[in-house]
C-alpha cells in the first residue's frame, strides 16, 4: 500500500463542511486510508456542503475498510448504468440528516479521465498522487498537490496544435510538440522536462 505521510487532522474543520461527511472524513482519518480529493478541487468547498460532486482516489487496497467506513454512514452504492459507468470508478449517495443535503460521492481507484461520457484515458499515477497529496488545514481533508496538474488532450487541443502543423509546417515539429507548446502558453510554463531542442528554438527553457 501507498506509504504517506501522516498528518493529524484538527478536531473540526472550519469550512462549513456537512456533519455527514465530517463523520466519513473522521473516519478515513482514524482507519489511515490513503486517499485524496484530487478532482476539481477548486470546487472542493461547494463539494463539502455538498452542493456538488465529491471526487475521491483511495488506495485499491483499501476497497475492504473503505466499504467498512462507508456502510457505517448514510452512504449507499449506486450502480451506474453501463453506457455512463466508467471503470474503476464507484458512485454512492448519502444524506446529510442536519442539513438535508443529498450527498453525491464518486471513488476513484484508478485515474481514468477526458471528456465527458467518453473518459478514455488512463494514467498509471495513482501512486504519485496519493504519495503527493497534501493535508488542507481547513477542509481537515487531503487533496492532491496543486503543484501536479494533469491536462489531458481534448479535441480542442488536438485542432488547435493541428492548425499550428500546418501553419508552420517548415519547422519541422511534431504535431506531439505543437499541442504540448500551445498547452504550456497557455498555462504560463516556461521550463519543459525534455531533451527536444525545438522548445529551446520556441523561447522554452529546457530542464534536462
Amino acid at each position: 500500500m501507498t506509504t504517506v505521510r501522516a498528518v493529524p487532522p484538527p478536531p473540526h474543520p472550519t469550512t462549513g463542511t456537512v456533519p455527514e461527511l465530517t463523520r466519513l472524513f473522521q473516519g478515513l482519518h482514524a482507519e489511515a486510508i490513503p486517499y485524496c480529493h484530487w478532482k476539481s478541487n477548486e470546487h472542493l468547498r461547494a463539494s463539502l456542503v455538498g452542493k456538488t460532486d465529491l471526487d475521491l482516489l483511495v488506495h485499491r487496497e483499501a476497497a475492504q475498510p473503505l466499504a467498512r467506513i462507508l456502510s457505517e454512514t448514510s452512504f449507499k452504492r449506486f450502480h451506474t448504468v453501463p453506457h455512463v459507468a466508467y471503470p474503476g470508478i464507484e458512485s454512492y449517495f448519502g444524506l446529510d440528516a442536519q442539513s438535508g443535503a443529498l450527498l453525491h460521492l464518486h471513488v476513484h481507484y484508478q485515474l481514468t479521465l477526458g471528456e465527458k461520457h467518453l473518459k478514455g484515458y488512463r494514467l498509471p499515477w495513482e501512486n504519485v498522487v496519493l504519495g503527493t497529496r497534501v493535508f488542507d488545514a481547513d477542509a481537515a481533508i487531503y487533496v492532491a498537490d496543486p503543484n501536479i496538474e494533469v491536462l489531458p488532450q481534448s479535441h480542442e487541443s488536438f485542432l488547435g496544435g493541428l492548425t499550428l502543423y500546418r501553419q508552420r509546417a517548415d519547422k519541422q515539429y511534431s504535431l506531439t510538440d505543437y499541442i504540448s507548446m500551445q498547452a504550456m502558453r497557455a498555462a504560463g510554463l516556461t521550463g519543459v522536462l525534455t531533451h527536444d531542442h525545438h522548445f529551446t528554438r520556441e523561447g522554452f527553457t529546457v530542464l534536462l
